[in-house]
């Protein structure tokens, strides 16, 4: 389609009830694309915000639409972006959004990517206006239900700027100081980056002003001012990256990886490389991405002195390019600065920044990456002292207590300093010593404990509130804010939250001034998928279910107390080898298996044995699935009022309305197909239930419910159909 055929289009979509709020308009470069954007700019006038998306982040330019809409985001909400345009008048008009393909401090980035695909999408949907957005011809498949225009080059109509004459430009693009100044990731490139870029090509240049030289014939193409330069015409940067040959690119890529870290040593600067001249600010931005290039990115963010430098916009970038639309390992400095991004940790100073990453290696257990940020050069305004904290992003059972933490204070404690955490949910007490984090005394119901005295993490007779349903952790309206409270203990700031709590070390009290002001969650998108979820298990992990419910929680029983009439050998071998789980939490109290208060026919305590009539008794005889056997049954425990029964014989778990009352009867009553998977699900299920509330994002919280629901289909399909285990989770499935 040509130039004005795409005008009058795109103007007819918008005065009509056209359902799709989305225009794509893509096109080969030089097809006038950016043009027909501006001509449509121009004829909505004020109705019409638009915005040039060259060289920045998709957050960037949503603040560029709010500034240009006139919106004013909530206080105290900065998530509430949508309210604050949908308040303006942009439902009545459109934003339009110019080089989107553009977008990013690098040449090579994911920003395209997040503007084309998530942030125009989201713009339409949440502030509920129509977007057009330019965008590059590619193979990727974005959201469906958008109008897709695709201009022709030469088709007519109004034209981009002209096009070079064909002989020279390709006189021109192999050129080695054109091709070289190309293949810098910035726009905008240090002279000495340059100077080395283009003698890795074989320019053979005795120095900058040999470069600078042999550029002056290229002055219409090429700027240089203050040390700096690049393209007039960006298209002739992209001409010659696509003209260039991997192998090229890449080799080019990797000599820039080895000459900017033989640089480092002389970029050393207390606010990091970014401040130590040109070459500082192009290493801290153009490294990580110039590492993908050359196949090295691993090894560039494995090393914390290098990591540390690294502006984190330009890390995620390079990282989201890097998995090329898979996941970020999760144990990676990558992954920390994908989850601390998801949960609204961003746009730091360096240092803190720097501060940040070497708490994430240190709740992982990464030492020696927590050492080479500690001598990187950049001045850390705080460090770590200890933590019972589960960070952003981490699936980790170990880091699930102490939980979800409302306060801290100080305590009087013999012989030592002591801080005093109260539970978010039951307001159960726990202490650590203050200096080192070891662990004192707690959980604790009845006020301060005295040293080593605890009560089990989860009461067999009652709920410690630590499985909010999905309808409670919503903070709609407000930042869910990452901490609670943070308060010194002598010299040592505390903080806590719904992760737990660490202590740190900082330089001075204005260095930890903001760290309980974090929001929680991001401005606009999480930036990259990191790796990980719940375990996949169709057998409980019985180290794990220990850690998770403590040892004592697991009861086992001697063979010899095992009933004659439970038969099924998943059943059997459960219960003397990993003990059935006991415990109150999510709407289950799952108590009967060796608890003193229930007895069988016979005065024993262990199983309570129930006969097939009495188990469905109010269940509907055709309702009664075919799996279930007629003979005799066993009490597990109860969930939401009904019972939780075991099949002694073909070993089904179900869920049924309680025999001595009256209930509702669930259209899939199984709940897994022995009791082994069982218990496998209840690991993931608490697990995911546990983590929920720990998680501040939405984005976070979204997926560990993805995984809860992936984690019991995969241990039992069928019994995952059973609706108790979506009911608290929003009904999602």
């Amino acid at each position: 389609m040509t130039a004005d055929d795409a005008v009058a289009q795109i103007l007819r979509w918008l005065e009509a009830g056209d359902r799709r709020r989305v225009t794509e308009l893509a096109g080969a470069p030089g097809s006038g694309r950016t043009q027909v954007l501006l001509r449509v700019g121009e004829v909505l006038a004020e109705r019409a915000v638009v915005v040039d998306a060259t060289g920045l982040t998709a957050e960037e330019v949503l603040e560029r639409v709010m500034a240009a809409a006139g919106a004013e985001p909530s206080p105290g909400w900065r998530g509430g972006w949508g309210r604050a345009l949908r308040d303006t008048d942009l439902d009545d008009g459109a934003v339009v959004i110019v080089n989107a393909q553009r977008a990013g401090r690098t040449r090579r980035s994911a920003q395209p990517r997040r503007v084309v695909r998530d942030l125009a999408q989201r713009l339409a949907v949440v502030a509920r206006t129509k977007v057009l957005v330019e965008a590059d011809l590619d193979d990727r498949r974005w959201p469906g239900g958008r109008l897709a225009l695709r201009l022709e080059a030469g088709g007519g109509g109004t034209m981009a700027a002209p096009e070079p004459e064909p002989a020279a430009e390709a006189a021109v693009v192999t050129e080695p100081v054109v091709v070289a100044l190309a293949l810098a990731e910035t726009r905008r490139v240090p002279v000495a980056v340059w100077l080395e870029a283009a003698n890795a090509l074989g320019a053979q240049l005795s120095g900058e002003d040999a470069l600078l030289a042999s550029a002056r014939d290229l002055a219409e193409r090429i700027w240089v001012a203050d040390g700096f330069a690049g393209f007039t015409d960006e298209r002739l940067a992209e001409r010659v990256r696509s003209a260039c040959e991997g192998a090229q690119s890449r080799a080019v890529s990797s000599h820039l990886v080895d000459w900017l870290l033989s640089c480092s040593a002389g970029l050393r600067h207390d606010q990091g490389w970014e401040c130590a001249g040109p070459v500082g600010w192009y290493a801290a931005h153009a490294l990580a991405m110039h590492a993908v290039q050359a196949g090295r990115f691993d090894e560039i963010q494995r090393d914390g002195g290098t990591v540390a430098n690294l502006d984190q916009v330009s890390l995620l970038d390079a990282a989201n390019c890097d998995a090329d639309a898979g996941t970020i390992d999760r144990r990676s400095p990558a992954g920390d600065a994908a989850a601390l991004w998801m949960s609204g940790v961003d746009a730091l100073p360096q240092g803190d920044w720097a501060s940040w990453l070497h708490l994430m290696s240190r709740a992982r257990g990464d030492e020696e990456l927590a050492a080479g940020i500690a001598r990187s050069g950049v001045a850390l305004p705080w460090q770590v002292r200890w933590s019972h904290w589960r960070p952003p992003g981490s699936w980790e059972v170990a880091q699930v207590h102490p939980g979800p933490l409302r306060s801290v204070t100080e305590v009087d404690w013999p012989g030592r300093r002591a801080v005093a955490g109260r539970s978010a949910g039951d307001d159960r007490v726990w202490v650590w010593d203050a200096d080192s984090g070891e662990p004192l005394a707690g959980p604790w119901s009845a006020g301060l404990p005295q040293p080593g005295q605890s009560e089990p993490y989860w009461p067999d007779a009652h709920d410690p509130d630590r499985t909010p349903a999905w309808a409670e952790l919503s903070s709609y309206g407000s930042d869910p804010g990452l901490f609670s409270e943070a308060r010194w203990i002598g010299d040592t700031y505390v903080v806590c939250g719904p992760g737990g709590l660490f202590a740190v070390d900082a330089v001075d009290e204005s260095a930890v001034g903001n760290l309980a002001e974090l929001p929680g969650e991001p401005f606009f998108a999480g930036f990259g998928r990191v790796s990980g979820g719940l375990p996949e298990l169709e057998s409980p992990d019985r180290a794990a279910l220990e850690v998770l419910l403590q040892p004592a929680a697991l009861r086992r029983l001697p063979a010899d107390a095992l009933p004659a009439a439970l038969e099924h050998p998943a059943a059997r071998s459960l219960l003397t080898d990993i003990g059935f789980p006991a415990f109150c939490a999510a709407g289950m109290h799952l108590n009967a298996v060796g608890g003193a208060g229930h007895t069988d026919r016979a005065g024993h305590t262990g199983l309570v044995e129930l006969t097939a009539e009495e188990v469905w008794a109010n269940v509907d005889e055709d309702e009664v699935p075919e799996s279930a056997a007629s003979g005799a049954y066993f009490l597990l425990g109860r969930w939401a009022g009904d019972a939780v029964v075991l099949d002694g014989t073909a070993g089904g778990v179900y869920l049924v309305p309680d025999p001595e009352g009256e209930g509702y009867a669930y259209e899939q009553p199984l709940l897994a197909g022995d009791l082994m998977r069982f218990v496998a699900m209840l690991q993931v299920y608490l697990l995911g239930r546990a983590l929920l509330p720990m998680a501040t994002s939405a984005v976070e919280r979204e997926r560990i419910r993805e995984s809860i629901e992936h984690g019991l289909e995969w241990a039992d399909e069928e019994g995952a159909e059973c609706e108790a285990w979506r009911e608290d989770l929003g009904g999602s499935g």
